[in-house]
């Protein structure tokens, strides 16, 4: 409900969110009667909301319009990404994927859209000719976008840098870095538009947010202990609980079970999770990615998981020095097609029976969406 306030927000005028006159500190919304909080979603921009906002029904019709617009968005991206097929193919079949794109919540765009952007570099990287002027204003423009969805994506704009081999020339190898910058100052304008917003005043107000950001700058050491707990403390040590069941464990293994909320059996997500695997493994890359290219690859997943980990540190769990609760699977959609870059080639194109490939990959995908199918509809209890 907090994404479909935001979006009633928007469509009554109200871009830049305001706070409630009673209830200090807080974005609300009255639903008959009903007060709900949506600071988490306030601070999201406009673009993540599009299809709700281009048709305006009621919030069925916006689900529908946010599975049509997204899928949208993928297939071009699909078809843009070329050679390079199988890696945007095998994320926009996951699961957690889709279930982004069935209501209308900012996922949906921000998933869709950093898919298309990662796709349109690599199919400018397949091109026979350089790199020209106009391709780097198409990035530009796309990057300004990118800027705003979810706040840590902008670090995808780096990627353009990827294309530094095609560029011809310094002037232009230097130009490539326009649309990195066009996203930060996209995500920068509309984060100071939004900076007076706590995202959860009741677990971490404003001032403490500022104060744990000055920490962070001050003793940027402490990052690292942050990102070692993340990474490696078991996930059923965290205490925070939703209705009385802890829900940590749940969020970080949407991958394999599907979504927070339902877990999703084996049988189930299995055949697709394998059908991914098989994408990931056979996907041929166009033309040998150096090794500078596979640093600014890893670097951009690094920075990515790091912010994500500052940002829930800060605004969720209120201390720099702990684990950082309220992550989830989700969150790192946007960069698993450059974490896919990152899988050797170690099958021969020549020996890929691709009819069998792909047969082999609709059929599993087709069970697992259909099993899901079944899952959902059945009254269980």
């Amino acid at each position: 409900m907090a994404h479909w306030a935001r979006i009633l927000q928007i469509r009554a005028g109200n871009i830049i969110p305001v706070f409630s006159d009673e209830y200090h500190d807080w974005v609300v919304y009255r639903d008959h009667g009903k007060i709900i909080t949506f600071n988490n979603t306030a601070v999201n921009a406009p673009f993540v909301y599009f299809p709700s906002l281009i048709v305006r029904g009621n919030f069925r019709v916006s689900s529908v319009a946010t599975l049509i617009c997204s899928a949208t968005i993928i297939a071009v991206a699909i078809w843009v990404a070329k050679s390079y097929v199988n890696i945007i193919l095998a994320i926009a079949i996951l699961p957690t994927t889709f279930f982004s794109m069935i209501f209308p919540t900012a996922d949906a765009v921000t998933n869709s859209y950093c898919l298309l952007f990662i796709a349109v570099v690599l199919c400018l990287y397949q091109r026979d000719d350089m790199l020209q002027y106009w391709h780097i204003a198409l990035l530009c423009m796309m990057g300004a976008l990118l800027g705003q969805v979810k706040i840590t994506c902008f670090i995808i704009a780096l990627f353009v840098l990827f294309l530094i081999p095609k560029a011809h020339g310094c002037v232009k190898k230097i130009t490539l870095a326009l649309p990195a910058l066009t996203a930060f100052v996209s995500m920068w304008l509309w984060r100071a538009k939004t900076s007076q917003i706590s995202v959860a005043p009741n677990r971490v107000p404003l001032e403490k947010t500022h104060e744990l950001e000055g920490q962070l700058l001050q003793s940027s050491w402490k990052i690292f202990p942050l990102i070692g707990r993340s990474l490696f403390e078991p996930m059923d040590f965290d205490t925070e609980k939703i209705n009385g069941q802890l829900v940590n464990s749940r969020r970080n293994l949407q991958f394999f079970t599907g979504t927070e909320e339902i877990q999703l059996p084996l049988i189930v997500m299995a055949p697709v999770l394998i059908a991914i695997m098989m994408l990931l493994i056979v996907h041929m890359s166009y033309k040998n990615i150096n090794k500078l290219q596979v640093g600014l690859i890893v670097l951009i997943i690094v920075l990515y998981y790091v912010l994500s980990c500052v940002a829930m540190s800060i605004t969720w769990v209120g201390n720099v020095d702990a684990y950082a609760s309220g992550l989830q699977n989700r969150y790192f959609i946007p960069v698993l097609p450059l974490a896919a870059l990152l899988f050797p080639n170690f099958i021969r194109d020549e020996n890929i029976n691709r009819r069998v490939l792909a047969i082999s990959v609709a059929a599993l995908t087709a069970f697992s969406y259909i099993a899901i199918a079944i899952t959902y509809v059945i009254q269980w209890k």
